[in-house]
């Protein structure tokens, strides 16, 4: 797709911890980035003003923002997510 090389895919985890969690990450993020997509991992979409600091960027899509936490307690995640997206 024409769009590809201007687009960039983050994830929080790194690769092994995708790779490990999701069975089909390691095809998906070939796909991607066959099709000319950045796909960069460990990023901490809090800090997406300095980590792409000059970087002509027009939009920020987030799909589906998780904390990746891991909170077994269901008041406590979703508190977290909340927090989060605050």
């Amino acid at each position: 797709p024409s769009f590809a090389p201007r687009l960039i895919s983050t994830v929080y985890d790194s690769q092994a911890k995708v790779q490990e969690k999701y069975s089909q990450a390691a095809g998906n993020i070939m796909l991607l980035q066959d099709a000319g997509v950045r796909v960069r991992f460990e990023i901490d979409g809090r800090q997406l003003d300095r980590l792409f600091a000059g970087l002509p960027i027009s939009r920020i899509i987030f799909n589906y923002p998780h904390t990746g936490a891991g909170i077994k307690d269901r008041d406590r995640n979703i508190r977290a997510q909340q927090e989060m997206l605050l």
